[in-house]
C-alpha cells in the first residue's frame, strides 16, 4: 500500500510517471512474488524486533544488547520455518535488528558513549546482496536502506543523514539502475511540500543528472525542477489581488517595502484551523512593527464563498481576510502563481517581494518565529 501511495503522489508530481518500490514508468505495478506464507513470516520476523526492542529506547546499552540477543534467537526459528527462503529471510531479519539498532542511536544523546563493536552488522551486510533487494516491493525496503546510511553515519560520527544524503549514498552505491531510480524517486515524491525546492534538492536533481542512467527519470526530475523553480528562495514573487471579507480589493504590492507573511487556508482544513491561533499570536506579537504585514488567503471552491464569509464573521478574524476562489483561468489563478499544492501553507516574503521561504514551517513550529525573524531582518 505504502509504495502505491508514493506511486501515485510521484504521479501527481512528474504528470503520468509513477515511481516506487518495483514501480516503473508506464509499466503496471508487478505481482507479488513470494507467498502469502513468506509474506506472513517476514511480518513476524518484523513484529518481533519491534515489539521486543525497536521501541526499547530509554534502556541500557547492557539491556539493549541482552534483548538483541533474546530477539536474534526468536527471529533464528522463525527463520527455519521457510527452509527453502531460509537465506533470504535471515538477511530480512539482520536488517530489522540493524534498523532497531539505529533507532536506539537514534534516540542517545551521546552518540560517543556506544563501542564500534554495536554496528558490526554493517560489516556483514550488503545493500547489493540479491537476498536483501528481494525485499525492493517490500515497504521495508526503503527503512532499511535509510537504517543502514544512518548507522555508517552515526559510526563515523556525522549527524543523522537527510534525505539528500541517504539519496546521494543509493546514486554512488546501489548497482542495480532500476532499484536506483526507485529509491531516488521515492524519496523525491515522499518529501512533503516544506521541502520541495530547497538547495539541498537542487544539489539532489544535480546528483540525479550526473550520476544516474535513467534517462526517462533525468527528463521528468529535471521537468519537475523547472516547474517548481519560480517559488525558489530570492525570486521575486508575481503580484496578486483579491477581494478582502468587504469587497475590496488589495493588492500584493500595496505592501511593498514591508515584509509579507501569508497564510493559506480552507474552510474544509481542519489543520488550517487549528494553527490558526499560533498564526493570529505572531500577528499580535508584531502589531506595533510598521516594517511586517501577515496576510490570509482563504483558498476556496466557487461554491464554499458564503462558507468563507460566515467563517470569518463567525470567528471575528483580524487583520487582512482575503479570498482565493480557485478557477481554470491561468492569468489570475492564484495556484498557479504560488504553485498551491497542499494546505496549510505559509509563505515568508521579504521586503523587496522575493521568496525567502515559499513553503515555510507551521506556525506552531519554533521554526516558523525564527524564519519570521530572518524575514523581517532581510533587505
Amino acid at each position: 500500500m505504502k509504495s502505491l501511495i508514493i506511486a501515485a503522489s510521484f504521479t501527481l508530481l512528474f504528470s503520468g510517471m509513477a515511481f516506487g518500490h518495483g514501480l516503473r514508468p508506464g509499466i503496471p505495478v508487478p505481482e507479488q512474488k513470494e507467498s502469502l506464507a513468506v509474506d506472513t513470516l517476514k511480518r513476524k520476523i518484523l513484529k518481533a524486533w519491534n515489539s521486543e526492542v525497536f521501541w526499547k529506547n530509554d534502556i541500557s546499552l547492557v539491556t539493549f544488547e541482552k534483548e538483541v540477543v533474546s530477539c536474534r534467537e526468536k527471529a533464528s526459528v522463525l527463520v527455519k520455518q521457510q527452509p527453502l527462503k531460509g537465506a533470504e529471510n535471515k538477511v530480512y531479519a539482520d536488517f530489522a535488528e540493524l534498523s532497531a539498532r539505529r533507532n536506539f542511536v537514534r534516540n542517545q544523546k551521546d552518540r560517543s558513549a556506544i563501542p564500534k563493536s554495536f554496528y558490526g552488522l554493517l560489516d556483514v551486510l550488503n545493500i547489493n546482496d540479491r537476498l536483501f533487494q528481494n525485499n525492493k516491493q517490500t515497504s521495508e525496503f526503503s527503512n532499511f536502506f535509510n537504517a543502514y546510511v544512518a548507522m555508517l553515519h552515526y559510526r563515523s560520527g556525522n549527524p543523522e543523514p537527510t534525505m539528500y544524503d541517504q539519496s546521494k549514498y543509493a546514486l554512488t552505491h546501489l548497482k542495480d539502475e532500476e532499484l536506483k531510480t526507485d529509491f531516488v524517486g521515492m524519496n523525491i515524491s515522499s518529501r512533503n511540500s516544506r521541502y520541495m525546492m530547497t538547495a539541498e534538492m537542487i544539489d539532489l536533481i544535480r546528483d540525479v543528472n550526473r550520476l544516474s542512467k535513467d534517462e526517462a527519470f533525468k527528463k521528468k526530475v529535471n521537468e519537475w525542477e523547472v516547474l517548481y523553480s519560480p517559488i525558489m528562495a530570492g525570486k521575486s514573487v508575481p503580484d496578486f489581488e483579491l477581494p478582502d471579507q468587504h469587497g475590496k480589493t488589495v493588492k500584493l504590492s500595496d505592501f511593498k517595502g514591508k515584509a509579507v507573511i501569508i497564510d493559506v487556508w480552507a474552510t474544509w482544513c481542519s489543520v488550517c484551523i487549528k494553527e490558526m491561533p499560533y498564526f493570529d499570536a505572531f500577528k499580535k506579537e508584531m502589531k506595533d512593527r510598521k516594517d511586517v504585514v501577515f496576510m490570509t488567503i482563504g483558498w476556496e471552491s466557487p461554491d464554499a464563498i458564503s462558507e468563507w464569509k460566515k467563517f470569518v464573521e463567525e470567528k471575528k478574524l483580524e487583520g487582512i481576510q482575503l479570498l482565493s476562489v480557485r478557477t481554470k483561468n491561468e492569468k489570475d489563478n492564484l495556484e498557479q502563481k504560488l504553485m498551491l499544492r497542499t494546505m496549510p501553507r505559509y509563505i515568508f516574503i521579504d521586503k523587496e517581494g522575493k521568496f525567502v521561504d515559499s513553503y515555510g514551517p507551521y506556525p506552531s513550529n519554533p521554526d516558523f518565529k525564527e524564519m519570521l525573524l530572518k524575514t523581517i531582518a532581510e533587505n
